[in-house]
């Protein structure tokens, strides 16, 4: 693993969720917590096989850097629940990090679409990645960095490799385990999306409704 010198070139990144339990309900603060960390859970998977800061670990020896892990900014607990999580990634890791998270709600049952045109569906998310690529990539940044980020340089092989790495995470059997909680679970989220500071356009993306 490396480490890329934590200054002004990380962006935050919010993660403004709306859940609830079955309507007349209350969740027990176990199903609630479950709930959470069943988000935290997936969310560290995704970073973990997104972020070129882990390109070069074992998968089994990976462990999130601080500034990856989820804080909670805001939480309003009160059915229905709003919480706005955050954390920090550098810019580029936007472009594979979006994309992952909209194909895990795209594929969970709960919250997918009901379509069956795969190759539609593979259209749309690589549309969504070479957007996030054209507006948020900077090749100046890439060159100063460790080489593992020379694989940004590549807007195809990138994209492979994501295709790669999201195959092989849907394919482990405790990722697996982490994603049946969140896609099953009484409580159902409502809302869900992430804001950044404006950069060239991009500010936000809402993963149910774009």
């Amino acid at each position: 693993m490396f480490f890329i010198s934590h200054n002004a070139n990380y962006i935050n990144v919010n993660l403004k969720l709306t859940f609830k339990a079955p309507e007349g309900e209350n969740p027990s603060l176990e199903e609630f917590n479950e709930f959470l960390t069943a988000v935290s859970n997936l969310h560290e998977q995704v970073i973990l096989h997104t972020q070129p800061e882990y390109f070069d670990t074992i998968p089994s020896s990976r462990q999130l850097l601080d500034y990856h892990k989820l804080k909670i900014e805001t939480l309003c607990r009160k059915n229905p629940f709003d919480i706005t999580l955050t954390f920090q990634i550098i810019q580029e890791g936007l472009i594979t990090y979006w994309p992952f998270i909209k194909a895990l709600i795209y594929f969970c049952k709960k919250y997918g679409k009901n379509s069956t045109d795969l190759e539609k569906t593979l259209e749309e998310f690589r549309r969504f990645f070479n957007g996030l690529y054209d507006k948020l990539y900077r090749l100046d940044y890439i060159r100063s960095f460790y080489p593992s980020l020379k694989l940004f340089n590549n807007k195809d092989n990138l994209f492979e490799k994501m295709n790669r790495n999201f195959t092989r995470m849907m394919t482990s059997r405790a990722f697996k385990v982490n994603y049946d909680k969140f896609c099953t679970a009484a409580i159902t989220i409502t809302a869900f999306v992430s804001i950044i500071e404006e950069i060239n356009g991009v500010k936000e993306h809402d993963f149910f409704k774009d």
